[in-house]
């Protein structure tokens, strides 16, 4: 096992972090240690990381996965959070695409957190919503992809982010489009579950929420990876 990891990792560090996400299906490990094998392939994308939250689903079409949460300790690699039961898009993990509800398949950053309820205490950027703030789905809007402030929507595909409802009472958002090109979808959230799967985000409990985003810092360079288990 400990020779297939190693090889695994030297695979994963001969290519760019840009193709990592058509390649996370190699690490098919134990079922015990699947979340291992993704958190392995998120250092190998992100080298600079020090908090990976890791998403294991058992098939490209479920709608169940395994969240865990790992920090990079004295002692090495550390699982500090998890496995806890999520959801993630109706069609399962896949490719991102605007108006598709699948979750995006690879290692992204977390970079900003938002919700309806007061900061839980965490330290990366975060907005307390109403109903000003949207979520640009238009595509042919400059702003596409990115939280702004408005009285009414910015074009088709917007979301606003408090009249969603209870499932944004926390959220994260993981940048599965950094270059914010159309048509390869937006508005990825790790948020609160509703028990049902999603439009393409990752959501769990809002405890579990409330825990990540009192743990989740800035400074410690956090992703999220998506992939399979076992």
């Amino acid at each position: 096992m400990l020779l297939k990891r190693r090889q695994v990792l030297m695979r994963f560090a001969a290519i760019p972090a840009a193709a990592v996400a058509a390649s996370l299906a190699i690490p098919h490990a134990a079922a015990a240690d699947a979340d291992k094998a993704l958190l392995d392939a998120a250092i190998a994308a992100a080298p600079s990381a020090r908090e990976v939250i890791t998403v294991a689903a058992p098939s490209f079409s479920s709608t169940d996965v395994q969240v865990s949460a790992w920090a990079l300790l004295q002692t090495g690699w550390t699982k500090v959070f998890g496995p806890v039961p999520g959801k993630v898009g109706e069609q399962g993990i896949g490719e991102g695409k605007d108006d598709v509800p699948r979750t995006p398949f690879g290692v992204f950053a977390l970079d900003q957190a938002f919700g309806r309820q007061e900061n839980p205490g965490t330290t990366l950027p975060y907005t307390k919503v109403t109903d000003q703030q949207w979520w640009d789905g238009n595509q042919s809007s400059p702003t596409y992809d990115t939280m702004v402030t408005r009285a009414t929507s910015p074009g088709p595909g917007s979301e606003n982010l408090y009249g969603a409802g209870p499932v944004y009472d926390y959220a994260v958002h993981f940048n599965n489009n950094p270059s914010h090109t159309p048509g390869k979808g937006g508005a990825m959230f790790l948020h609160v579950t509703d028990g049902k799967p999603t439009l393409g985000c990752v959501a769990i409990s809002k405890e579990g929420m409330v825990t990540l985003l009192k743990w989740l810092a800035p400074a410690h360079n956090p992703v999220l990876v998506t992939g399979l288990a076992g």
